[in-house]
């Protein structure tokens, strides 16, 4: 998905195809935002999938740019990139906790067997067993993970860059970037009716994926196992 296509659409129907009252980089802005808030509001949107160095301890934090967790995929060799280890399990925390209530003390190790998420904490998960090495400093245990993070912001004048979002999510952007722009001119009843009809339009299509991909995935809460 290009910046050109999405500028192109958006000024066609704006009727400002010279855009004289919405600028280039004013449209790029838009779509910067429009990323942004799909991202959040759809975490599977651009998925990334890293190898990171854990620390000692049990509570680990995201990479930096991260705002999501999607899933800890497998455990790799002690040094970085090398090859791959086991698979790493979720688990929920009440499992963890009513099966040991003291697991965040339990015999460290550089092989993690299972982690857990806590929706008070989107930027930090919990392994078990606790990875050895002091706690907070860097061990040498490596795993790999999928998660979401910031789309890279695109500059006001790179129309010919590529979007983060993959192509099925055009409509959306769209549809914010329109949202917006006939926001500016909100003081007009028309076009606040046509904002508001265009952020109706962007939140049911990523509503509607989300049941989608929600419909055809168990969630991970079904998949527990037992944790010991």
């Amino acid at each position: 998905m290009i910046v050109s296509d999405i500028l192109t659409s958006a000024s066609r129907l704006l009727f400002d195809e010279s855009r004289v009252r919405w600028t280039t980089a004013e449209l790029i802005d838009y779509i910067n935002d429009a990323q942004r808030v799909i991202v959040t509001v759809r975490p599977d949107a651009a998925p990334v999938t890293e190898t990171v160095q854990l620390v000692g301890g049990s509570r680990q934090k995201l990479p930096a740019g991260a705002i999501r967790l999607i899933r800890v995929v497998r455990n790799r060799s002690a040094l970085l990139n090398c090859s791959a280890g086991a698979a790493i399990r979720f688990v929920s925390r009440d499992t963890m906790d009513e099966e040991d209530p003291n697991w965040h003390a339990s015999t460290p190790s550089t092989t993690v067997k299972h982690y857990m998420t806590d929706t008070m904490e989107p930027l930090a998960f919990y392994v078990w067993p606790p990875v050895s090495g002091t706690i907070g400093a860097n061990a040498t245990a490596f795993i790999d993970i999928v998660c979401s993070k910031v789309p890279t912001k695109i500059a006001s004048t790179a129309t010919t860059a590529t979007l983060t979002l993959p192509d099925q999510y055009f409509s959306p952007v769209l549809d914010w970037v329109l949202y917006r722009a006939f926001s500016k001119d909100a003081s007009y009843g028309g076009d606040l009716s046509k904002a508001q009809m265009h952020l109706s339009a962007f939140q049911t299509v990523l509503q509607v994926g989300g049941q989608s991909e929600a419909a055809s995935t168990v969630p991970l809460e079904r998949q527990t196992p037992r944790a010991m």
